[in-house]
């Protein structure tokens, strides 16, 4: 976790940005203040406050739907938006026929399986971190249930366009760039919903149309794109506009550039005092061990881990958290032992597999999304007391 000292933002880094500090209490108070005036709105989603595996759920459910004919007809409009808005051509040899659907099966967010395919769907529609090696995993799933690399295909579904990360991919990226689309849930979803989806309901299918009715209007809500808020995003469009003075700009690409370092200058300043307070809560995390765990040497780990040492079935082992785009609570053996007394695989440390889930040759280890200091806190200081009791 890179820490930024707040003092290298110096006094006149701070009057540059006085202004820009003001514009965002200014243009917060009119986003509070607009959304007031906005008129009533009910969607029962939104009252819901779904995670992300109820998306997955909602798909799950959407694909599993049959006409009176026996035929998946959501799922093969899906397939058909992928052959017609993508360059993926593999994706014209799924034929549709008895697909078993599942979702959270293996940890795989949605599994399509069918006689000669299957295809996998990873959900990212709150931008949640790539797992590592995750799309290789699911692959490798695929793979043991008796289907051929070229017969899976890969769909990953992330809020907006972007790419999975490389190391999600493991071995396997360049094997499946043709078995491969992204199909972000703003650009894509949304569209084959409104035009694939919802024209094509029957009339007598009422409480599935008003199900899609009901979620394309919550995507529009969590996209900020709702009829009802096109008032508002004007006004506050207007607001940027006459603060940074854009209409005096000479091009479109001037005032997106002047957008663009405005942007990085209060990331610049936002971003320093998020790692000022997040290393607050390391050095509070380091207080409470040393006051719960007194008989325990802390790792002699940079300032990025926290953690502790423990004789382990006469072996010492570290148990540790540290950040790197997201959180690890990790065991592994001291690495002044020899290679083969490092081993994972049928040491005691395996005791721990129900609480850290993922493994190599030497480490044993669970993710948690960065922000997530209880959860990863918590997974820590139970694992400390796993092994104390065991002993």
């Amino acid at each position: 976790m890179a820490i930024i000292s707040l003092e290298t933002t110096n006094k006149e880094d701070i009057r540059k940005y006085s202004d820009l500090l003001s514009l965002s209490k200014i243009f917060f108070e009119t986003y509070e203040s607009e959304k007031c005036k906005l008129p009533y709105h009910l969607n029962i989603i939104d009252e819901l406050h779904i995670n992300e595996n109820a998306h997955s759920r909602i798909l799950m459910r959407l694909f599993c739907y049959r006409n009176e004919r026996g035929e998946y007809e959501i799922l093969e409009s899906f397939v058909d938006y992928i052959r017609t808005n993508t360059h993926s051509e593999d994706f014209s040899r799924i034929k549709i026929e008895k697909p078993t659907i599942t979702q959270e099966e293996q940890r795989i967010d949605l599994w399509v399986r069918d006689r000669s395919y299957a295809m996998i769907f990873e959900n990212k529609v709150y931008n949640a971190i790539d797992q590592d090696a995750q799309l290789n995993r699911y692959i490798e799933k695929t793979i043991k249930e008796n289907y051929k690399t070229n017969n899976i295909f890969v769909i990953y579904l992330p809020q907006k366009y972007h790419e999975p990360d490389d190391n999600s991919w493991g071995i396997y990226k360049k094997e499946f760039e043709s078995r491969f689309v992204i199909i972000p849930f703003q650009d894509d979803i949304l569209k084959w919903l409104k035009q694939g989806v919802l024209p094509n309901i029957r009339h007598k299918d009422q409480y599935l149309y008003s199900a899609v009715v009901q979620y394309i209007d919550y995507l529009e809500g969590l996209f900020e794109i709702r009829t009802i808020n096109k008032k508002m995003i004007m006004n506050l469009e207007e607001l940027i506009v006459e603060h940074l003075d854009l209409s005096n700009c000479s091009s479109d690409k001037d005032r997106i550039d002047v957008l663009k370092k405005k942007i990085s200058d209060f990331n610049r300043i936002t971003n320093a005092l998020v790692d000022k307070y997040r290393q607050n809560i390391f050095d509070s995390w380091k207080s409470d061990i040393r006051s719960h765990f007194t008989t325990l040497s802390e790792c002699p780990f940079p300032d990025k881990y926290i953690g502790v040492d423990i004789d382990y079935y006469g072996k010492l082992i570290h148990v540790f958290i540290y950040a790197n785009s997201r959180f690890y609570c990790q065991v592994e053996y001291d690495r002044s032992l020899p290679e083969d007394e490092r081993k994972i695989k049928g040491s005691p440390v395996m005791q721990l597999d129900n609480l850290l889930k993922y493994k190599n040759d030497t480490q044993i280890w669970e993710y948690f999304n960065y922000d997530d200091f209880d959860g990863v806190y918590d997974c820590f200081k139970k694992v400390i007391d796993r092994c104390l009791n065991s002993k």
